[in-house]
């Protein structure tokens, strides 16, 4: 049976670290392709070619026969997932085998997001929806109503991909030394920010004349600010608030804006105004507070790709259907259960969620994989007999 992921309030499918291709289909997976926006998976409007590629601004240019343009912006997106203090980071990249100059037809799949669907082989796309695992259906305590137990090994094949938000807070005197940049991989404790709080207060800056130069440096030291990261994980996007006018802020400050809108014009020219592309440039904005945090000159908010092992409280789907549980258990290596034919089963789920939920095509999807995966199994005996 395969099993997918969702997030905890179930509200989004998460992308997950293994995926297996599908051995029974209703067609879903693969007119889901078709079917969604062009945020996952972007189609042709009619047809044309590929006109230019630029890796390093992130963009893909389509030139239409009828003389018009589109422009794919490849770089990654985020969005809040709701209820949930994580993020579902989105990014497409061009289908295999296209360069510039290759022809496109209406309707034709230019690019996908790899977290969601993979190529088909035929062109399209399939929604990668899981892992191919062993399930049981077993009443006990820890399987009831929708609760559900998993091995540590499957636990570890659907490690979801989450984006984590980490804000820095720079007043308008801070003294900005080092930012993380995208792409940069980070852990438990490594800088994203390094900073120096300067005061404006005349009576201690008056007192700081006082102690003398020789103590300048570890007055420095002791000033200094450190924002870590509290994951581990890869660097999507920094995104750049300021609520002060440019003059009002240390010259650091001043030279890390100008930078990013250097960066953000740049990408414009190349996007060409190109509708839902976005250039990443600093945001101006006129309120005291971004989502409780309080913005007193500039917030740099650090978007964190982070890879999450299965845990209590997940919830799985099995089959694509609509029988879904929540985990209330991980069994570490060493107590997995076996079935009777000798099979370590990775999934063990209620009957009576089955029953509760009317989702019976889901013996259907069992069996039929069963019998697939065992007639398999079967001739790669006879070929070694």
């Amino acid at each position: 049976m395969r099993i997918g992921m969702q997030s905890k309030q179930g509200t989004h499918t998460l992308p997950i670290k293994s995926h297996t291709p599908l051995l029974v289909g209703t067609g879903a997976e693969r007119s889901l392709a078709v079917a969604v926006g062009q945020t996952f998976s972007w189609k042709a409007r009619g047809p044309g070619k590929i006109a230019r590629i630029d890796e390093r601004q992130q963009i893909a240019e389509v030139q239409y026969d009828d003389g018009t343009t589109a422009v794919i912006d490849l770089s990654p997106r985020s969005a809040k997932n709701s209820g949930s203090g994580f993020y579902i980071t989105a990014q497409l990249r061009l289908m295999p085998g296209l360069k510039v100059g290759s022809r496109i037809e209406a309707g034709q799949i230019v690019a996908h997001d790899p977290g969601f669907f993979a190529p088909s082989g035929d062109g399209g796309l399939t929604y990668k929806g899981g892992v191919l695992a062993r399930v049981a259906l077993t009443a006990l305590d820890q399987t009831y109503e929708d609760s559900v137990m998993v091995t540590r090994k499957l636990a570890e094949q659907t490690a979801a991909t989450v984006t984590i938000l980490r804000t820095v807070s720079l007043g308008p005197r801070a003294n900005l030394q080092t930012v993380a940049k995208v792409g940069d991989v980070v852990s438990p404790n490594t800088a994203l920010a390094v900073f120096e709080n300067v005061s404006d207060d005349a009576d201690v800056a008056a007192l700081l004349d006082r102690v003398g130069s020789e103590f300048d440096e570890a007055i420095g030291e002791l000033a200094k600010n450190t924002a870590v990261a509290k994951y581990s994980g890869r660097v999507i996007e920094v995104r750049v608030l300021y609520n002060r006018d440019p003059s009002e802020l240390s010259p650091s400050l001043q030279a890390y804006l100008k930078k990013a809108e250097r960066a953000a014009a740049e990408r414009d020219k190349v996007l060409g105004g190109a509708p839902g592309a976005r250039s990443g440039a600093p945001e101006r904005i006129h309120r005291d507070k971004v989502d409780g945090e309080i913005v007193d000159g500039v917030l740099l908010e650090f978007f964190i790709a982070v890879e999450v092992d299965t845990g209590p409280g997940d919830k799985m789907t099995l089959g694509g259907s609509a029988l879904k549980g929540v985990v209330s258990r991980v069994l570490e290596e060493g107590e997995e259960p076996i079935s009777e034919d000798g099979h370590q089963v990775d999934y063990l789920v209620s009957p009576l969620s089955v029953i509760s939920r009317m989702t019976l095509d889901f013996f259907l999807n069992c069996w039929t994989n069963a019998v697939l995966v065992d007639t398999k199994q079967r001739i790669l005996e006879l070929y070694e007999e």
